[in-house]
């Protein structure tokens, strides 16, 4: 009997490891391993001092199951080709491999190449992430420089029935705009309400993002 450690990663709270955990125990039944334990981690992917990933290391050095299954690469680390290279090497040195669901090629290579590869598709993700972190950085001082509020919701009062009967005579969006006294900006909110059926008709007042056309 296989014993197999699940580990799963999310990087806030306002993530969930669940669709990874679901997805593994599937995978981990159609290959007929038993899933003994299961290490569930909220922390960013570069932090090395991982409660979770250290405990299963702790784990995995008395030999408590036979192979670790994460989601993807990125999921056990984002440390970096060295860094990353170590994690999966310790867990070689302990007779343990590790195998991603996203990556399951790697499962077929020399275990030194997959381990080469492994850190160095995880690097890759971790550079891909910092991009993505700039890129939000940069939109959010244009943002400002242009004078607007990134993240900050506008709300306008209006009555979805009276925007239902305005259309139900042939109104435009913008007439219906114009008709209440809503600005531009307003345009969103009115149609996602009547298009969703609306709220009851008592001076709905819905959050429209800053900005939106």
């Amino acid at each position: 009997m296989t014993r197999v450690a699940i580990y799963a990663r999310v990087s806030t709270s306002k993530q969930e490891t669940a669709n990874q955990v679901r997805e593994l125990e599937a995978y981990a039944a159609r290959r007929g391993w038993t899933v003994s334990h299961r290490f569930l981690e909220t922390a960013p992917g570069w932090e090395p001092d991982r409660e979770r990933l250290q405990q299963l290391y702790s784990y995995a050095y008395r030999h408590e199951f036979d192979v670790v299954l994460v989601w993807a690469l990125d999921r056990f680390s984002r440390q970096g080709v060295g860094a990353t290279l170590s994690l999966i090497s310790r867990l070689r040195e302990y007779g343990i491999p590790l195998v991603s669901y996203r990556e399951e090629f790697l499962s077929g290579m020399d275990p030194r190449v997959a381990e080469l590869v492994g850190a160095v598709l995880s690097w890759v993700a971790q550079q891909e992430h910092l991009r993505i972190s700039d890129r939000t950085k940069a939109g959010l001082a244009r943002a400002r420089a242009a004078g607007r509020q990134p993240g900050r919701e506008r709300k306008y009062a209006f009555d979805a029935d009276a925007v239902r009967a305005l259309r139900a005579k042939g109104h435009s969006w913008r007439g219906v705009l114009r008709q209440l006294e809503l600005p531009q900006e307003a345009l969103s909110s009115v149609r996602r309400v009547c298009q969703k059926g609306g709220e009851d008709g008592s001076g709905d007042r819905s959050p429209v993002p800053g900005g939106v056309p």
